[in-house]
């Protein structure tokens, strides 16, 4: 909720938005995806889509290594300069959590040493990413395409969901 109530431009807003707030979790990701494709650019929602939908239908946690470059097949991951471990941990924490080699996470970081899980850093090729909890994947795969396709901002995402299989 904390993720939705910061991205609201005025306090008024933020009042109506903790009036109105869902009491289920699932409905909070659905509104959670809204709030995203409103304040996100086309290209940091088509990334998150897919990012969603690679994590949803693996197997077992992938590296951020591994992620990275399926995005760039499909041209999706920007280049700006960040790290595609830094866009999730600064943009997408209340979706994914990330989990290095040595075991530590973001999610026990925020728990436990909320400053340091803002200055985790990620090595692409031993950091994992997955859901921050097992329900959301679950979320995910039983609706479909359609919390995410609803709420894009470009035709082709739908698209580049429906042709992904597990990988």
């Amino acid at each position: 909720m904390f993720e939705i109530v910061k991205r609201q431009p005025t306090t008024s807003d933020v009042t109506t938005c903790l009036e109105t707030a869902p009491e289920d979790a699932m409905e909070l990701v659905a509104l959670l995806l809204q709030v995203y494709s409103n304040v996100l650019t086309q290209e940091e929602f088509g990334e998150l889509v897919c990012i969603v939908a690679f994590v949803a239908r693996a197997a077992q946690s992938m590296t951020l290594a591994k992620l990275d470059r399926i995005l760039g097949r499909f041209s999706i991951t920007r280049r700006t300069g960040t790290s595609l471990g830094e866009r999730i941990r600064d943009n997408f924490t209340p979706l994914f959590d990330l989990v290095q080699d040595n075991g530590i996470s973001l999610s026990d970081l925020k728990v436990h040493d909320p400053a340091r899980a803002l200055e985790l850093t990620c090595i692409p090729s031993v950091t994992t990413v997955s859901f921050a909890h097992p329900s959301l994947k679950e979320y995910f795969l039983n609706n479909g395409d359609e919390p995410l396709s609803k709420n894009g901002k470009d035709s082709r995402y739908p698209t580049v969901l429906s042709s992904i299989s597990a990988h």
